[in-house]
Formats: C-alpha cells, sequence, structure tokens
C-alpha cells in the first residue's frame, strides 16, 4: 500500500478506494477474487503507510537488487534475449499496423 500510495502520489481517501474495490490490487495484496470481502478501514491504511519509511524503501531496493544479482549468468543471458525478441516483435508490429493504416 506504501508503494501504491507513492507512485501514484494518491490520498489515503483514494488509496483506501483502491484497495478494497480494485481486482488486481486486492490480489497483489493476498486476497482472493471472490472468496476474501475483507475490506481495510481508512485508519488501518493509514496507521500502516505511515510505517513505510524511506529507510524501509531502501531496505527493500536493496533485496530486490541483491536478489537479481544473484541471478545465474544464463538465466541473465536468457532474460535479455527474451526482451531483445520482444522488442523485435513489437517493432514488426508497430511496422505492420502503419503498414496497414497507409
Amino acid at each position: 500500500m506504501g508503494s501504491l500510495r507513492l507512485n501514484l502520489n494518491c490520498d489515503f481517501d483514494r488509496l483506501h478506494e483502491l484497495v478494497n474495490q480494485h481486482r488486481t490490487i486486492r490480489e497483489m495484496l493476498g486476497h482472493g477474487f471472490l472468496e476474501d470481502k475483507r475490506e481495510y478501514k481508512l485508519q488501518t491504511i493509514k496507521d500502516n503507510v505511515q510505517l513505510f519509511t524511506p529507510e524501509v524503501l531502501d531496505e527493500i531496493n536493496q533485496v530486490v537488487v541483491n536478489a537479481g544479482l544473484k541471478l545465474k549468468k544464463k538465466e541473465r543471458l536468457m532474460d535479455v534475449a527474451i526482451l531483445l525478441w520482444l522488442k523485435r516483435m513489437c517493432i514488426f508490429q508497430l511496422i505492420s499496423i502503419y503498414y496497414l493504416m497507409h
């Protein structure tokens, strides 16, 4: 929730609405689509998001970076190959759309 608030630059009322109504966000928070009707109270969101300090964000970033560095070289190369393939496919599709429109 802290990441959402930070990245969307939204107030607590908007965050409250998002975490209680947005299906994908609820799934990211660990709630099932139909079976979990738990809702977050506004004050609970305020209390918990205030714990999300820049220091906590830095700590999370370090964990993510370290996990990425631990990937085997082969896996990183495979990821790069997939990204390059996707880029070529995207360019090909853009060219195709351009020619279809003209």
